[in-house]
């Protein structure tokens, strides 16, 4: 679960351009790691961590999705989740029941703590509070980011996925086994809301631009919609066979569910709730969104996949830029082509026409 990234990703979309005929596609199929079980990404440096359950992460980059090493964590790592304001990453050990805390510059462990039986993981940056659930005890642990100690312990039969909104600070954890969501305060780390939901509801993710909370139902085949204002259930999408894990590109309000049995990945338009596309992935588990590069990662059994992102609408440049996306992942309209300045090396969407006499004269460069 990918945090910190409110203040860059916070765009106003007016009047985006439609992009005729785009087809979502494959980039790369990545099989020389060990089998992967969960991945995350850091947009802000584009690396690209998956971790495997024989204790190794691997170690990628975005940019070329070349190998760059690997570390080791504890035993029988199940999630990860990355503050990208200290750059650090978290992975959770389930059965030596530990939290290792890595340095993202180093890709060496700083520390770690102690928690029993964690699964998934998720923090807010803001707060520098980290929540661990345990399904095997039925316990959400909160955890003081500044002293790795726990602060709290909250009572939720069987949870299993969670996910912070950093900007209202609430965190949102799914129960499996009463087929809800607790909603709780990170203010006064309280339970203050328990929704129904669809069966057996694992994947949790959030929106923090528009505050909607999206759970994959495992049980039921479908991804439900909340509305974090009211923490009442405003749609119920139909998605694929068992539906795993899901991750949504704020920038583009792109919603990406995993369907393990279908073999399937439901791309879903966050303004509509209406499917996108399905794209085709053997045994698709965990998944992970770099929205500054619109790239995609999903982990399969013996895999990692590389998909380029949907984007139904092309943002305006100046959206694009201060929504944070790398240079060279920038576009342009349909009929316009992207320079850079000579000047400044401040890019640009002009007419093939206007292109060609920018460069000629030195004034630009492609």
């Amino acid at each position: 679960m990918i945090l910190g990234l409110v203040g860059i990703l916070t765009v106003s979309i007016t009047n985006p351009i439609p992009i005729l005929g785009y087809e979502q596609t494959i980039i790369d199929i990545i099989d020389q790691i060990p089998p992967p079980c969960s991945v995350e990404v850091n947009p802000k440096t584009n690396t690209v961590y998956v971790i495997s359950r024989n204790s190794q992460v691997s170690v990628l980059d975005g940019f070329t999705n070349k190998f760059l090493g690997n570390f080791t964590v504890g035993e029988n790592p199940c999630e990860a989740t990355i503050n990208t304001e200290s750059n650090m990453l978290y992975v959770s050990n389930e059965s030596s029941g530990s939290v290792d805390i890595i340095d993202g510059e180093t890709n060496k462990k700083v520390t770690s703590f102690k928690v029993k039986d964690p699964y998934d993981i998720s923090i807010n940056p803001k707060t520098n509070m980290i929540y661990v659930t345990s399904d095997l005890d039925g316990i959400v642990y909160v955890i003081d980011g500044d002293t790795n100690s726990v602060i709290e312990t909250l009572e939720v039969p069987k949870p299993c996925g969670i996910s912070v909104n950093e900007e209202t600070n609430m965190i949102y954890v799914s129960s499996e086994s009463t087929d809800s969501v607790r909603v709780i305060d990170g203010l006064t780390n309280q339970i203050v809301a328990n929704v129904t939901i669809g069966d057996n509801p694992r994947g949790v993710d959030v929106n923090s631009n528009t505050n909607i909370i999206y759970i994959a139902n495992t049980g039921s085949d479908t991804l439900t919609v909340i509305d974090g204002f009211t923490n009442q259930v405003v749609d119920t999408i139909k998605v694929g066979k068992a539906p795993w894990r899901v991750d949504v590109d704020q920038l583009r309000n792109t919603i990406y569910v995993t369907n393990l049995i279908s073999g399937s990945v439901s791309v879903i338009d966050g303004s509509t709730n209406k499917i996108l596309k399905t794209v085709s992935v053997d045994t698709p588990f965990d998944i992970s969104v770099n929205p500054l590069t619109n790239k995609v990662y999903v982990t399969s059994t013996l895999t990692l996949t590389v998909m380029e992102g949907y984007q139904k609408n092309i943002l305006p440049l100046k959206q694009q830029i201060i929504g944070g996306v790398f240079l060279d992942y920038l576009k342009c309209k349909e009929g316009f082509e992207l320079i850079f300045k000579s000047a400044d090396n401040s890019p640009a969407c002009v007419k093939p026409s206007t292109a060609e006499k920018l460069i000629q004269r030195g004034w630009a460069k492609e």
